[in-house]
C-alpha cells in the first residue's frame, strides 16, 4: 500500500516536545516523523502515476504555514483506537484543499465516500477513550507554528513506512492566514 503526508517543519523544542508525547502514547511513532496524512493507505494505482500526480500537486503548490494549538479524542471508524490529534487552528482550510487536489485525477477513486478529512497530527492511540481524554485534557494549553513544504509518498506494509519520494512544493509564495 502507499501513502501520502506532509512532514512537519517546526521548532526543535515543540518537535522534542511532539516526540516525547508520541513516545508514550503512540504505536506508530517509531515509524513515521509527525506529519499530516493527506492521502490515506491506498493500493490499485501504478506507482509511476502516483508519483506524476503528486508532482503536479506539488508544482502547483505553495509551501503551508499552520499552527497547532487545540487537541482532541477522535474514535477511530476503522478499530477499536480512540486517538489523541493535535488540530491546526490556522492552515486547516489549505490542508482539506491539498487533500482534496490530491483525491484528484488517479486517485480519485481512492477517497472514502463517507469519511470527512479532519487534518491533524497523531500523537496517541488509546483502547480506552476515558485515557484518551485525559490525555487530551493534559495538553490544555500549547501553540505549536510551522509550515508543510513537501508531500512524502511512501510505502507503507501495516508496520513500516518507506518513504520513496518527496516533492516540495514550488508554487509561488505562502499561504498565510
Amino acid at each position: 500500500m502507499f501513502v501520502i503526508f506532509s512532514k512537519l517543519v517546526i521548532h526543535a523544542g515543540d518537535r522534542a516536545w511532539i516526540d516525547s508525547i508520541r513516545r508514550a502514547h503512540d504505536p506508530q511513532q517509531a515509524i513515521v516523523a509527525p506529519h499530516f496524512t493527506f492521502v490515506f493507505p491506498f493500493a490499485g494505482v501504478s506507482i509511476e502515476e502516483v508519483f506524476e500526480h503528486a508532482q503536479n500537486i506539488a508544482t502547483a503548490t505553495k509551501t503551508l504555514a499552520f499552527r497547532l494549538s487545540r487537541a482532541a479524542a477522535v474514535e477511530d471508524p476503522f478499530s477499536a483506537l480512540t486517538h489523541v490529534f493535535l488540530l491546526p487552528t490556522d492552515g486547516a482550510d489549505e490542508m482539506r484543499e491539498l487533500h482534496g487536489r490530491l483525491y484528484s485525477g488517479v486517485l480519485a477513486a481512492m477517497l472514502h465516500p463517507t469519511l470527512s478529512f479532519i487534518p491533524h497530527v497523531t500523537v496517541g492511540g488509546f483502547e480506552r477513550r476515558e485515557d484518551a481524554d485525559r490525555l487530551v485534557d493534559s495538553l490544555s494549553s500549547f501553540d505549536v507554528g510551522g509550515t508543510l513544504e513537501a508531500i512524502q509518498v511512501a510505502e507503507f506494509d501495516g508496520k513500516n513506512v518507506t518513504e520513496l519520494r518527496q516533492f516540495k512544493f514550488t508554487g509561488l509564495g505562502m499561504i498565510l492566514r
